[in-house]
């Protein structure tokens, strides 16, 4: 590969040791105050007493149980794919695989919920593997560029995310759940969950160990790797397939865990893991620790039987300043947006090309208008029937028409800025601002004036462009800093909303405060369900 990416400098002295020792403490004093706080069931002393060891044997517990084993899951994965991709800031989340495999599930549970039963974990893989393979495919030309997988991986996520909504749109009765579900609760009613995970584990690590050879000799360059005897394409298939799989299967069974594999690995690294070996046993440690860890602060801080948000945005809402803390260690040989907006190709008759653009224009204008089924095929719409559509199809048409100029011009203003042709509101965070903006109005004032929603989301827009802005200037406003910039704020601000969107359906919906149920989607998937 010619992109390099130089990994987080470990940690000198016995940090390694100390965190053995730490880390486990804590994850030990925070399940004991878990135990010791959590709210006692009311009613008769007796029935009290045996509700409360059902809670504490089928729900409790093996809650905790599946945040080891996912943790674990999710940190081995985050493992794999930096190593094999070189790159420290890999993971399922900034690669699609998430996005992916929720999108897979959303389709499957959307046009045949008996596929989703059994099979879920097969569609989830599947989708997952899909965006990978797209991701690759759009940077395999600049030699897998750290900064270009990461920027492909943010596209196909977006657009994951964005047909995913569509689907849910579409077809709510069925998908709502989905995206319920999405959030990544691990709360359990019994121990299938951790039956289903722990076996999965235990074969990625036993295929990691096998695994372990080519993996150290993926760290060298290729062509130090090819005279080693590796066959490089076979064994990064091998490693990306593994990986894909462990992450598919822990958001199969508790849905989307954000930035985890990101941040085990570097926190490992931080602590003085070194080689390959012994990031493959410190990652997974660390992964399951810190999901133990926020999973039980996320119950104990919660009111009452209910948690303080889904321990995935939990986890998630670290993994965007985690991202932003990570990008100046991301040093690419080909920088992605090298060029400005002049080297673009420049178009011969631009006067002739913008007439026929407008004639263009005005031609849907009219079809847009006049254009319709109905019972008996499609028609244009004449005399009274026009008249009666006009209200109803002219203020959408240009309400569409003027957002769409408004933000082409968002666009070119930021583009002339940055010197960047692929900068854009989506790409550079603002619009993620705009929209967490308006979902916290949204939670905090159930029904907010336009006045409230046009301010939060102005207010959360530019949260968003002075954050990128700051982080932007200690390289000098690199092009690719500020695009991997709006990677990190957007995908921080996208869980944020996430996290208020869940807590708001919940409130109007089935979802109830006095006992920590799994998310709908959790029972629907279940297999023997329809």
């Amino acid at each position: 590969m010619h992109g390099m990416a130089s990994l987080a400098q470990p940690a000198r002295g016995h940090s390694l040791p100390l965190a053995a020792i730490v880390l486990p403490a804590l994850c030990v004093a925070a399940f004991v105050f878990l135990i010791a706080t959590r709210p006692q069931v009311p009613g008769d002393a007796v029935q009290a007493a045996a509700l409360d060891s059902v809670l504490l044997w089928n729900s409790i517990l093996p809650r905790s149980v599946l945040a080891l084993v996912a943790g674990a899951a999710l940190g081995l994965s985050g493992t794999l794919l930096q190593r094999v991709l070189r790159n420290p800031i890999a993971d399922a989340s900034t690669l699609g695989i998430a996005s992916g495999a929720e999108l897979a599930m959303t389709a499957a549970l959307s046009f045949s919920p008996l596929l989703i039963g059994p099979s879920r974990e097969i569609v989830a893989f599947g989708g997952g593997l899909g965006a990978v393979a797209i991701v690759l495919a759009l940077s395999w030309r600049r030699g897998l560029n750290p900064v270009t997988v990461a920027l492909s991986g943010m596209i196909v996520s977006m657009i994951a995310a964005a047909l995913s909504v569509t689907l849910i749109l579409a077809r709510g009765e069925y998908a709502m759940s989905i995206y319920i579900w999405g959030a990544g609760s691990l709360s359990q009613q019994d121990w299938d969950g951790v039956i289903t995970l722990a076996p999965r584990l235990a074969l990625g690590f036993v295929a990691a160990l096998i695994l372990i050879r080519p993996l150290r000799i993926l760290t060298l360059d290729d062509s130090s790797a090819r005279s080693l005897g590796l066959a490089l394409h076979m064994a990064r298939f091998a490693v990306l397939a593994l990986a894909v799989w462990l992450a598919a299967s822990v958001t199969s069974e508790v849905g989307v865990i954000g930035f985890l594999g990101l941040a085990a690995p570097a926190i490992a690294r931080l602590l003085g893991a070194r080689s390959t070996g012994s990031l493959m046993i410190a990652a997974p440690l660390t992964g399951a620790a810190l999901l133990f860890l926020t999973d039980c602060l996320t119950q104990i801080l919660g009111p009452g039987f209910t948690d303080l948000a889904p321990t995935g945005a939990a986890t998630a809402l670290l993994g965007g300043p985690l991202l932003l803390f990570l990008l100046p260690r991301v040093h690419s040989v080909s920088a992605v947006a090298a060029q400005s907006t002049q080297a673009l190709r420049r178009l011969s008759k631009p006067i002739t090309a913008l007439a026929m653009l407008s004639a263009a224009i005005l031609l849907l204008f009219a079809l847009f208008l006049t254009l319709g089924p109905s019972d008996d095929g499609w028609h244009m719409a004449t005399g009274v029937l026009f008249t009666d559509l006009l209200p109803f199809r002219l203020p959408r048409t240009l309400v569409a028409a003027s957002a769409g100029g408004m933000l082409a011009a968002a666009g070119f203003i930021m583009q002339r800025v940055t010197g960047n042709p692929i900068a854009s509101p989506e790409v550079l965070g603002i619009s993620s601002g705009a929209g967490a903006g308006l979902t916290v109005a949204l939670f905090l004032f159930g029904f907010p004036s336009p006045v409230i929603m046009l301010l939060a989301m102005a207010l959360g827009a530019l949260a968003a462009f002075g954050a990128m802005i700051a982080i932007s200037a200690r390289a000098q406003f690199s092009p690719e800093r500020m695009l991997l910039a709006g990677v990190g704020i957007g995908a921080l601000q996208w869980q944020s909303s996430r996290w208020c969107s869940r807590r708001a359906t919940c409130a109007v919906t089935s979802c109830s405060p006095g006992f920590r149920a799994r998310p709908i989607a959790r029972v629907l998937l279940k297999p023997g369900r329809q």
